[in-house]
């Protein structure tokens, strides 16, 4: 496999792919809130290019080489505060690098892919809400919810439920993917669960699967905490396997 960093437009991306290989699909792989690009979600990098994947990870909004001085000295209380405004800064960086620098690299027209472990599942689910190209993603152990989940951090973290939190929750209704859940109709989405999961409540997955009965969407509970579990990764590749056979067939590729 090939890593090669960059930095585009002030963003530091890590792109893989398998040596020898033109792939004709583009994925965006996304790391958790308490990782950066180089670790956490990295891992799924080989398997992803061994799909037959580009694979592109961003470094999210203030974390990792982003990670300016007052964030890096807020504490996990302060810091959770900006998990939404992360995600949805994020998901708009990684839209403008794709049209940008990486439309051309792959098939034209062809659909993109996304991929996020946490807080890296809620990125990839609302830019595949928000993205008219993004048409695929997996969500481990994330949240399609804005909203509810932003107060349950505050509950969880204890965050000041000031005017700068009321103002970011108004802020987040026109955002938030499971409010509007009409956004992944023609999506493809697969979306796991921890059973004893206390970090990420996996009901909002449940709940927007349940929404989008009779879509291409899968949700699936797996007897875990906030990890992945070998059968949860044989189940999510399998999904983007299948997901990525059929595009290719549909497309005559």
């Amino acid at each position: 496999m090939i890593a090669e960093d960059l930095v585009l437009d002030g963003i530091p991306v890590t792109v893989y792919q398998k040596e020898r290989v033109n792939p004709e699909r583009l994925l965006f792989l996304f790391h958790g809130f308490a990782c950066e690009r180089k670790g956490g979600a990295a891992g799924w990098a080989e398997a992803l290019t061994d799909l037959g994947f580009l694979v592109v990870a961003p470094e999210a909004y203030l974390h990792g080489e982003r990670t300016p001085a007052f964030f890096a000295a807020w504490n996990n209380s302060r810091r959770q505060k900006e998990i939404m405004n992360i995600v949805i800064r994020t998901a708009r960086e990684v839209e403008h690098l794709y049209h940008k620098y990486f439309k051309a690299k792959v098939a034209n027209g062809s659909p993109v892919y996304s991929f996020g472990v946490s807080m890296g599942a809620a990125i990839a689910l609302y830019l595949t809400s928000t993205m008219k190209e993004a048409k695929t993603a997996v969500s481990i152990v994330g949240s399609p919810s804005f909203c509810a989940f932003y107060e349950c951090k505050q509950q969880m973290y204890g965050f000041t439920a000031d005017e700068y939190f009321r103002i970011n929750l108004e802020s987040y209704r026109a955002e938030d993917p499971l409010l509007n859940w009409e956004r992944f109709r023609g999506k493809n989405l697969f979306m796991s669960g921890g059973t004893e999961d206390t970090i990420v409540p996996p009901v909002y997955a449940e709940e927007l699967a349940a929404k989008l009965r009779g879509e291409n969407v899968v949700f699936r509970y797996y007897e875990i905490g906030h990890a992945a579990t070998p059968k949860m990764t044989e189940d999510c590749l399998n999904f983007l396997r299948e997901e990525l056979a059929n595009d290719l067939a549909g497309n005559g590729k």
